[in-house]
């Protein structure tokens, strides 16, 4: 459901945004379909299955392996980033 939603409300190399991450699944969809993606938890239980998550992601020819920074915010704000490179046109 996360996969269509991503792919009808933004386009190619757009950013994905989701303030409560939980445990990946958004982050997931909008890596696959190659936007850009932030991710926000304050859970480090959550911040830690998302980043299973994205490891996970199998590479294919469309969907390279997900590249991002994590940062870790004072009083206890986590959040992840990332980048994915933009299809060669």
């Amino acid at each position: 459901m996360l996969d269509l939603i991503v792919k009808t409300s933004s386009n190619e190399g757009s950013l994905v945004l989701d303030c409560f991450c939980g445990s990946g699944t958004t982050l997931k969809a909008a890596q696959l379909n190659n936007r850009q993606w932030i991710g926000i938890d304050q859970s480090e239980l959550a911040i830690q299955s998302t980043k299973e998550k994205i490891k996970k992601i199998e590479m294919n020819l469309f969907s390279g392996q997900a590249k991002y920074d994590f940062l870790k915010l004072k009083k206890k704000a986590l959040s992840i980033s990332a980048t994915i490179p933009l299809p060669k046109e």
